[in-house]
C-alpha cells in the first residue's frame, strides 16, 4: 500500500514526516509518501476544501498513492469531527475518482499542537528548550490533550525565544513516541487507524498500552 498525506498546516508538513521511521515499522509493507501542501484552510465550505484538494490528490495518484489521507484542524467548530469529515469526504469523491474506501479525512482535535503535547516526555528531553510545569502536565496527559489550550501551553513553557510553531513542532515530532502521543490523543489514534496501524485496524476509541521498549512490528505480531 502507497499512502499519500495532504495537510493544510506547515507545521505538519514539516515534521510529520520525523514519525514516519515508527509508522513504517508498525505497518512495513506499506510506503508512506511525503506530504503534500494543500492551501486551504479547516473553516472553508466543504466543496472549497475538496476543489482546493484536487491538484495534490492528483499528484498523489501519479504517484501510484492507493490511500489517502487528509489531515486538517477542527479549530474551533462546533460540528464533531465525524460529521466535518464526512461532509468533506464526500465532495472529494464528487470532484475527482478514487479507488473505493481509499480516503480518509481526520481531524486534528483541535490543531497539531494538541498531537505535539501529547507526549509530554518528548518536550523533556529538551530541558534546554522547555521547562514543563505542572499545569502542563495536568492538562497534557491522562488523555486530555485533544481538549487542552495546546498553543497556549507550549508558549507557556518554551524557554528563551517564543515558540515557533514549524521549528519547534520539527523538534519535538523528532523525540515522540507514536505510543505516547496516541494514549492521550484521541483524534491522534484516529489518524494511526486511518494510516493501517494494526494496533488501531478494528478501534480508535481506547488507547493501547504498548511497551515502548519493544519495536512496533513485534508489538503488532504479538496482538
Amino acid at each position: 500500500m502507497r499512502i499519500a498525506i495532504l495537510t493544510e498546516g506547515d507545521g505538519e508538513f514539516k515534521a510529520l514526516p520525523r514519525l514516519y521511521p515508527q509508522l513504517r515499522e508498525a505497518i512495513p509493507r506499506s510506503t508512506i509518501l511525503r506530504p503534500l501542501k494543500v492551501a486551504t484552510t479547516p473553516y472553508a465550505a466543504p466543496g472549497t476544501i475538496a476543489q482546493q484538494c484536487i491538484s495534490r490528490l492528483t499528484i498523489a495518484k501519479s504517484q501510484q498513492a492507493d490511500r489517502f489521507i487528509l489531515l486538517l484542524d477542527r479549530e474551533q467548530q462546533d460540528k464533531c469531527s465525524g460529521v466535518i469529515a464526512d461532509s468533506i469526504s464526500s465532495q472529494i469523491i464528487k470532484k475527482i475518482s478514487l479507488p473505493p474506501k481509499s480516503l480518509y479525512v481526520v481531524l486534528k482535535d483541535r490543531t497539531f499542537e494538541n498531537w505535539l503535547i501529547a507526549d509530554p516526555d518528548a518536550l523533556r528531553s529538551q530541558r534546554a528548550r522547555f521547562r514543563l510545569t505542572v499545569a502542563f502536565e495536568r492538562a497534557a496527559g491522562r488523555g486530555g490533550s485533544d481538549r487542552a489550550d495546546a498553543l497556549s501551553l507550549l508558549k507557556a513553557v518554551a524557554v528563551g525565544s517564543d515558540y515557533d510553531k514549524i521549528e519547534d513542532a520539527d523538534r519535538i515530532c523528532a523525540r515522540q513516541s507514536i505510543g505516547k502521543v496516541a494514549s492521550n490523543s484521541r483524534s491522534f489514534r484516529h489518524f494511526l487507524h486511518a494510516i493501517g496501524h494494526p494496533d488501531y485496524q478494528d478501534q480508535c476509541r481506547q488507547p493501547v498500552r504498548v511497551d515502548d521498549t519493544q519495536p512496533a512490528s513485534r508489538r503488532a505480531r504479538r496482538g
